[in-house]
């Protein structure tokens, strides 16, 4: 439902765009969004793998199960 609200508010808003003669500045604000969006991102993604490889080393160093045995009655 929330996508049907979210893309009938675009739409009206780029058919408002059209009839008003500011299609120029829509297209200015949507590529820039499009590049803060692509930068953020990749931003995400290097601090997942960052993250993800830190818990493959713990994991075969054995720090995790030691974790899980330390847990385990909580």
């Amino acid at each position: 439902m929330v996508n049907i609200i979210w893309a009938s508010m675009a739409i009206i808003g780029i058919i408002y765009a059209m009839f008003n003669g500011t299609m120029e500045e829509v297209n200015k604000a949507l590529f820039a969004s499009a590049q803060e969006a692509v930068t953020l991102s990749i931003g995400l993604i290097s601090v997942l793998v960052f993250w993800l490889g830190i818990m493959k080393v713990a994991e075969e160093a054995g720090i995790l199960k030691f974790l899980l045995n330390y847990f385990a009655p909580l």
